[in-house]
Parts: C-alpha cells; sequence; structure tokens
C-alpha cells in the first residue's frame, strides 16, 4: 500500500499473521489396579480419588469473529478425565475421556459475605468551586454467579451537595488478555493482545441535591437476542489467556468531574450437564467395588454403599 503526503512518498507494508500459544497446565497418570494373572469375567468399579493443585485456573471458551484486522481469536482453557484399560495380548486398549470442569476458585470463596464498596467524591463546579460531597455504597447480591445468571448490584447513593445527580451508567467490562506468538514472523518472545467490551449497560435516574436512595439494580449476565442466548465465557487466570470482569458505575455530575466506582465480578462456569444428566445403566448394581493402590484409596465412609456404583461418581 502506498500513501501521499505533499511531495513524499511513504509505503506502508501490511503484514497479516497469526500469534498462537499452547501451555499444558496439568499432567497426571496413575495406575489404580492392575491384574497380573486372570481378569475375572464380571462387572467392577474403582472408586478413587485425586486432589487437585490449588492454583489451577478455571475453564474457559471463547470466539470472537470479525472483520478488523486483528479481531479474530479463540482462546479456552480445558480439562479432561481419561481412563485407559491396557490389555497385554495386543489388542487395542480401551479408552473413556470425559470433560472435567474446573472453576478456578475455591469454595470457601462462594461462603464469604459479599464485601461492600465506598466512596466519597467533592463535588467542584468547574473543578475548582465546592459544592458538597456525594458518598456511595454499592456491593452485588453474591460473591460469585453462575454464566446466564442474574446480578443484583444493592446500590446507595447520599447526595450531600447543592448539586442534582441527573443519571448514572451501570456497565460491565470485560477485559480478556491473549498471549502468544506469531511463527511466521519468528518472534522471541510472546505478545499480549487485550480485548475491552462493554457487554452490559444500563441507564438510570440520579438523585436530587440533599437526599439519598437506595435501589437493587439486575445485570443479566448474557446477551439476549430474539434468535440466541449468547453466556458470558468465565472468569479465568491461566498464563496464555485471562479474563475478568468489572461492574463500572459512572454518575454524571452538571459542570463537574463524573463519580465513579469498580467492583469485580466472578463468573463462575457452567457445569457439566453430560455429567448432571447421568445415570447409572442397571448392570452397575451388580457391580463389585474393587480396591485401587496407594494414595488413590476411597474410605468406604466416603463411598457409601459400595456396591452401588452411582453413589463413586
Amino acid at each position: 500500500m502506498t500513501t501521499e503526503h505533499g511531495d513524499n512518498r511513504e509505503d506502508v507494508r501490511m503484514h497479516h499473521g497469526k500469534r498462537c500459544a499452547k501451555k499444558e497446565l496439568l499432567q497426571v497418570e496413575f495406575r489404580l489396579i492392575e491384574y497380573p494373572g486372570e481378569f475375572h469375567i464380571g462387572c467392577y468399579s474403582y472408586p478413587f480419588k485425586y486432589t487437585l493443585p490449588s492454583n489451577l485456573p478455571g475453564v474457559f471458551f471463547h470466539k470472537h469473529a470479525d472483520q478488523k484486522p486483528g479481531s479474530n481469536w479463540e482462546a479456552c482453557v480445558k480439562y479432561f478425565i481419561k481412563a485407559e484399560l491396557e490389555i497385554t495380548d495386543g489388542s487395542n486398549s480401551l479408552v473413556c475421556e470425559e470433560p472435567l470442569v474446573i472453576y478456578g476458585h475455591s469454595a470457601a470463596t462462594e461462603e464469604k459475605p459479599p464485601e461492600m464498596y465506598r466512596s466519597t467524591d467533592s463535588v467542584k463546579t468547574f473543578c475548582c468551586i465546592p459544592r458538597g460531597d456525594v458518598s456511595i455504597k454499592a456491593s452485588l447480591s453474591q460473591v460469585t454467579y453462575g454464566a446466564g445468571d442474574k446480578a443484583f448490584v444493592q446500590l446507595e447513593i447520599a447526595n450531600n451537595s447543592a448539586v442534582e445527580i441527573r443519571s448514572f451508567v451501570m456497565k460491565v467490562i470485560r477485559v480478556i488478555k491473549l498471549l502468544g506468538k506469531d511463527p511466521s514472523r519468528n518472534e522471541e518472545q510472546s505478545k499480549v493482545h487485550c480485548v475491552v467490551d462493554t457487554v452490559a449497560q444500563s441507564f438510570h435516574r440520579g438523585c436530587k441535591n440533599n437526599s439519598i436512595v437506595s435501589s437493587g439494580i439486575p445485570i443479566q449476565l448474557a446477551q439476549v437476542s430474539d434468535t440466541e442466548t449468547l453466556l458470558f465465557p468465565p472468569s479465568t487466570r491461566a498464563t496464555t489467556v485471562s479474563c475478568h470482569y468489572v461492574v463500572d458505575l459512572d454518575m454524571y455530575v452538571p459542570w463537574a468531574p463524573a463519580i465513579e466506582m469498580h467492583i469485580p465480578l466472578l463468573i463462575k462456569p457452567c457445569k457439566n450437564i453430560v455429567w448432571e444428566k447421568w445415570t447409572a445403566p442397571s448392570w452397575t448394581q451388580e457391580c463389585k467395588t474393587a480396591p485401587v493402590v496407594d494414595d488413590c484409596v476411597v474410605t468406604p465412609d466416603v463411598i457409601g454403599n459400595v456396591g452401588d456404583m452411582s453413589s463413586c461418581i
């Protein structure tokens, strides 16, 4: 492409490439049981346990397509559990693989009460004439939300100024950071691509001078149209991709700077629907529980009815 600036000509070269990255977060393999002799005919269940590392990022998937250069991207964080029955006589091994949903935060996080955020700002007309103060208190109704849930912001505005706050806007800002290299350009270091989007927005009436207003404001954590519902991707903090949300509150004050507040929002992944809808086949009632070895052993008090495989999943 050539551009002209007066009598000078400048050559501008455009390069289209693809940055990508892949990192294995966890790979653990262990043997549950071995049969050195004969593997008798029958139905068997193998309850086992494994403690996951506490710092694993939550699962994530999102895909964005746009005509603008550099706007097409796809990122995911996924886990799966695979069981393999090795057959030593030359036959093919039997393999079963299922997805595993990891939230990326502990159960203790959800048990905490929502944090109350407070902010007090001075209203100054033309940035110099004091007109009083405005105090804001806000909190989410929960610490975490599932994708597609309806979040609620409990808000209290105390306008102790001589100026009327005409309106305010509530936004949900999503920040996604992608880390990768472009193999075609022989890049030695990975570069960060940051994508910032306003995924939800609503406008509300403000607060008159010298008055207090309290309200609960709903926020739908999905983009709903006449044809489809797109759930917000969950929050995660992986090495190659991170996603976090912030609820932004902007209050417009006439002839004065806007008053702002920022509240972190944590969205957890959807549950594994396949596992939730799974029902044990009738033959599992005849399963014999086989004890596994080493650290994977599950005690009978955890298993419950050891003859019922459905209590061990």
